[in-house]
């Protein structure tokens, strides 16, 4: 009876899915003081020095689709970024993140969405 509950706990930890998005927080958390234009060059610079492959960027929607790499953390993360204009100088980034094969994060798809998000700020407001 044991190995049948451990059987089924490891089954959902394998097959589950976690997912976090900073649209859960103030829009106001999300800004980034840039014109929309520099936030996007920005976002791609970082990405690649980061080592997440950019599977799409889209600029007429301002999307980009992308895959961080397989971590002691997870089996790899199916990014999204979303940048939205406000005004001329000012620009709100989206970060959603994506773990398919976890039922549990602890907490990564957060830590990885706000490490990508300031970095991209900080690379942005310069």
């Amino acid at each position: 009876m044991k190995s049948v509950f451990v059987f089924i706990f490891a089954s959902i930890l394998l097959c589950g899915c976690t997912h976090y998005s900073l649209a859960t927080r103030p829009e106001t958390d999300n800004v980034i003081n840039a014109p929309v234009d520099a936030v996007w060059d920005r976002t791609l610079t970082v990405l690649r020095e980061e080592d997440v492959t950019v599977n799409s960027a889209d600029k007429r929607t301002l999307q980009i689709s992308a895959r961080y790499k397989t971590t002691i953390w997870s089996f790899g993360d199916d990014l999204t970024f979303q940048l939205m204009p406000r005004g001329t100088t000012q620009t709100v980034l989206i970060i959603a993140a994506r773990t398919s094969n976890l039922l549990f994060d602890w907490g990564h798809e957060k830590r990885l969405s706000l490490s990508l998000f300031g970095k991209i700020k900080s690379a942005s407001e310069k």
